[in-house]
Formats: C-alpha cells, structure tokens, sequence
C-alpha cells in the first residue's frame, strides 16, 4: 500500500515529531511512505531522509505562506484561491503518477491541500491535532464535504474527540494516542547547561509563556538561584519582545534564557528538574509532555483540554489553574525543594506512559484504519483512551 504523508512545514514541532514516530516504525514491507513537504532545507526533510525507504519531495505550494491571501481584497482573496487550484492540481498528478491508495493529511491545515482530490478510490485520513480548525464558521461545509468522500478522522485525544463530536453531532472521530519510542536517543551540544526549569513550545501566546515568567518572578524572591531555559521557535514576534521585556524589567536575565529552537531538547529534559507546559487555550495532547513523563521527569501543566489525560494530578504530575500565577509559583518551589517527590512523580510518570502510550500500538491502529478497520465509537478505545 502506498500512503502520502502531507506536511505543510519543515520544522519539527508536536506533529510532526508523531509522525516521524510513525515512519520510523510503521511496517515498510506493508506501507511505502511518500511525504510532501514546503521545502527540502528543514529538520523534517533532514530526518525523513535518515528513516530510510520514505520517499520524500519538497513543494514550496504546501506552506502557509504560499497559500495565504498577500491582503483581504477580493484580488488577494482571488490570487490564494488560484494558487490552491494550482497545488489542487500538482497533488492530483502526483496521486495519479505515484498509484498512491491513502491520503494521510498530519495537521488541521493539510486537509484544504486535497479537499477536492478525494475519490471513492483515494482514502483520505484527516488528523486533527487541534479545535482551531474546527471552530471555524466554515468546518460545517467542509464536515458535510469530507463526510461525503469517506474521509476517516483521527484525533490525538479523547477530549479532543469529545469536544468536536459534541458539537457536530454528524462527525465519527477516532482518538488514537501518538505513540512514544522507546531508547530514542539525545542529540547531545556542547552546550547543554542544566536548568532547573524547562518550558519547551513555540513562542506564542496560546503557550502562555508570560505566565511562567511572572511565576519565576515570584520564585525569585526567595530562590534567586532558579534558573529558566524556553526552547521553541518564535511564531509570534510581538509576544517574544512582551517576554524579552518582562524578564528584563524584572531583573530575571540572568535566571531565565530564551534559547530558541533546538533539536536537541530531549537533553534539557534530562538535566532538568521539572518541566512546565501551561498553556491558557485548549491543548489536545502536549507531545512534550509525553517525551518528559518518558524521561521520569515531573511536570506541571494546564488543567485543561487533553492534558488530564496525561497528568493525573498528584500521581503522574501536577495540573494548575492556567490563571493562577501564584498557584504556579509555588507548585514549582514543591518540586524544586523535595527530591524524593520528584523521584516518586517521576517514576509514576515514566511507567504510565509506557503502559497507555506505546508506540507499537499506535502503529497498530493507523494500519488498522489504513486498511479500512476502523470503530465507530470513542467508547470502543478505552483501554487507550483513559
């Protein structure tokens, strides 16, 4: 069977680290991987080719950039519309040319790229990482479009699942758990200083990175040794000069460093101490608190959207209240001060996401709906999806 992967980045965030789970261990004797991506200079195009047996291309027409309108005018809107006729056309030829037999869309986004593409023929497997998408005044028409073409959805959480089929009584949503690797190992630099504190995510308001440096501000007057390391790329510029700000107005530049995107984050996680994830806005299924919980760290995250699905509060982790500064504040000096409970909350973590997240059995069921099994009910999945 041959299956087309889109991605409308190279860049490796939460996504796409899933899906490069899944080309890594999806069976290649049974599936032939192809993936489309923007362009062949990123981190996805760079590890697809180190997988082995994917066949990988580059189409600058799959970013955002090329697709979004250059202004709102009737001509800009115009200009956009044209140029997804033209990617329209550019993946049809490819399905066509490649005998592909799946389509698997990996992010919200992607779906638009073979909306119209789709025959009885074609499969298309439409994952939903996020509400954003769905919320749109425009998803019923397309619900009503995709349902038609047999499209198969795929949500990475059970909440996530709950929420749309709550509001669109129509969609049958499959939740299936991305999957962790066991034994994947850390690109280790030359610079991996240890921080007590870890914030991984890109920079953006919806990851609520302000909120964890007004709680080191906190902190910091009475552990003014705590230091802070955010890794993630920046995708929102006037919100990365609102943090720059705050930590310089509050005399924090030596405790807490925006260190940008890095490939090797698995190795912060190592050598921190706890790893904090509270974003304000419905979260379906951190990946990095997955690949935390995997190294036995603690964590303390938002008590919102799918994140309870992963911290049991107290066992596996902590959840606070997104709003709560000083909540936040003084979960962390908890952990920073008591050894024995990050050891405890650690070892809890590690063996409950080796129990209800492994990586083969995520492999297991995409191949199931590839195929054509699927279930007709959140229900039927239970015992992955508690």
């Amino acid at each position: 069977m041959r299956i087309l992967y889109l991605s409308e980045t190279t860049e490796i965030y939460g996504a796409e680290e899933s899906l490069l789970a899944l080309l890594r261990n999806i069976d290649k004797t049974k599936i032939s991987p192809f993936i489309i991506m923007p362009d062949n200079n990123g981190p996805l195009f760079e590890e697809c080719l180190k997988i082995g047996q994917v066949n990988v291309y580059a189409n600058r027409m799959l970013s955002k950039k090329w697709l979004t309108p250059s202004s709102k005018s009737p001509h800009g809107i115009f200009m956009a519309f044209i140029r997804l006729i033209i990617l329209h056309k550019f993946i049809s030829k490819f399905i066509r040319r490649n005998n592909i037999s799946v389509v698997h869309a990996n992010t919200n986004n992607t779906i638009l790229y073979v909306l119209p593409l789709i025959s009885k023929k074609i499969k298309l497997i439409a994952h939903l990482r996020n509400p954003v998408f769905a919320r749109s005044k425009h998803f019923r028409i397309f619900n009503a479009v995709l349902r038609a073409k047999q499209v198969k959805y795929v949500s990475v959480s059970k909440k996530l699942a709950e929420l749309l089929m709550a509001k669109y009584k129509d969609m049958d949503i499959l939740p299936i758990y991305n999957g962790i690797e066991k034994g994947r190992t850390c690109i280790t630099t030359s610079s991996n200083k240890k921080y007590d504190v870890i914030n991984i995510g890109r920079i953006h308001p919806s990851k609520n990175q302000l909120h964890l440096i007004k709680g080191l501000q906190k902190i910091h007057k009475t552990h003014p040794e705590v230091k802070c390391a955010i890794l993630g790329g920046v995708t929102d510029t006037h919100y990365y000069q609102d943090i720059k700000r705050l930590i310089k107005e509050n005399g924090l530049d030596k405790n807490v460093k925006i260190l940008g995107y890095r490939r090797d984050f698995r190795q912060f996680i190592i050598n921190a101490k706890v790893i904090v994830h509270v974003p304000k806005s419905f979260d379906s299924l951190p990946r990095i608190i997955l690949e935390s919980m995997k190294e036995k760290k603690t964590v303390i995250g938002s008590d919102i959207g799918g994140i309870p699905e992963l911290i049991i509060d107290n066992q596996t982790g902590f959840l606070v209240d997104p709003n709560d500064v000083k909540m936040l504040a003084d979960k962390i000096v908890r952990v920073l001060e008591n050894d024995d409970l990050r050891k405890t909350i650690g070892a809890n973590a590690g063996q409950f996401v080796r129990k209800r997240f492994s990586i083969q059995d995520h492999v297991d069921l995409m191949m199931k709906l590839y195929y054509g099994n699927r279930s007709n009910s959140v229900q039927s999945l239970n015992v992955r999806c508690v």
